[in-house]
């Protein structure tokens, strides 16, 4: 039988791996809760979804990767393969991660769009080698176990949201002689399509407590606002980042734009303006958005993987304009 493993290095991959799942074929998930812990029971209820059959947690800590080790040592040596296996990536690159690699070798392997990253220079073709203790431990431990690499050149399939967009940054790059099929997938319109049942759940799950008003007034348009703590990894200060948005904030409320901001999940601090700006609470993937039939004339962020849903008409891209 065939069997799908799904990764997904953050939950917000939901509404797009749902999209591609195959209804007759056995879906699992395996999702990485490291920065959404308080998580974990909710995702794990996912299950109940009508195409998933299972839904494996794992937090990548030092427990679960001594535990993958141990497990590879000592039970996947003797494991007899069954089925058909094709396991989805987002665009992974390198050697699989052991949690995903204890499942056995697949017989495909198919990329999906992890976000705007995905169409930018570099990302798909090489992996960067980090020079840090962690790093280097962990390479040698997985070639030690014989888990195998990984590249774009391995894969059957990608999906995808924007194929064109894909295309060119593959021209860019000078990868032309590609054998793999694209596909341009619709997240948004697939989820609006799917049962009542799986509607019912997922409200459930991520919305429990929620409450926005998406009504407009007259001549008003409504913009998103998709924040990312890049002072966490270096790129800016807080204050530097809060200009960066704020600023345009204001330029969007100048515009007649009714404002919504979502704090990126691991966000602690909330840096932004908080007059006539409407805050969307809660942890949940932006695309299920679209369970409450809303869209947004314009989205505003620095490089976040929901500013490609077509919840979004017009992106602005602040990454893009810096390095004009």
């Amino acid at each position: 039988m065939k069997v799908n493993y799904f990764f997904l290095w953050n939950y917000n991959k939901l509404p797009f791996v749902y999209s591609i799942m195959n209804e007759n074929e056995r879906n699992i998930l395996i999702i990485n809760v490291r920065e959404s812990v308080e998580l974990k029971e909710k995702l794990s209820n996912l299950s109940k979804l009508d195409k998933v059959e299972q839904v494996i947690i794992f937090e990548n800590n030092l427990k679960d990767y001594i535990s993958s080790i141990l497990y590879r040592i000592l039970i996947y040596p003797f494991k007899m393969k069954k089925d058909n296996i094709t396991f989805y990536l987002d665009g992974c690159i390198g050697r699989f991660p052991i949690v995903i690699a204890n499942f056995g070798v697949p017989d495909d392997v198919v990329f999906y769009e992890e976000g705007e990253g995905t169409y930018r220079k570099g990302v798909l073709f090489e992996k960067l080698a980090n020079n840090n203790i962690k790093y280097k431990i962990n390479e040698t431990i997985k070639k030690l176990l014989l888990i195998k690499k990984n590249s774009i050149d391995n894969i059957v399939c990608f999906y995808i949201r924007d194929k064109k967009k894909l295309l060119d940054s593959f021209a860019q790059q000078g990868y032309k002689n590609f054998k793999f099929e694209i596909k341009e997938v619709n997240d948004v319109e697939c989820i609006k399509k799917i049962s009542s049942a799986d509607k019912k759940l997922l409200i459930k799950l991520f919305f429990a407590d929620f409450n926005c008003d998406f009504s407009l007034g007259n001549n008003e348009k409504r913009a998103i606002v998709l924040t990312q703590p890049t002072y966490l990894y270096g790129f800016h200060s807080k204050e530097e980042l809060a200009f960066l948005f704020n600023s345009r904030i204001e330029v969007l409320k100048k515009m007649n734009y009714k404002v919504y901001l979502k704090m990126h999940p691991i966000e602690n601090d909330d840096i932004y303006i908080h007059e006539s700006v409407q805050r969307l609470s809660g942890n949940f993937p932006f695309e299920l958005l679209s369970l409450f039939d809303v869209e947004f004339d314009i989205g505003l962020t620095f490089n976040s993987t929901a500013i490609n849903s077509s919840l979004i008409k017009m992106k602005w891209l602040i990454q893009d304009e810096l390095s004009e």
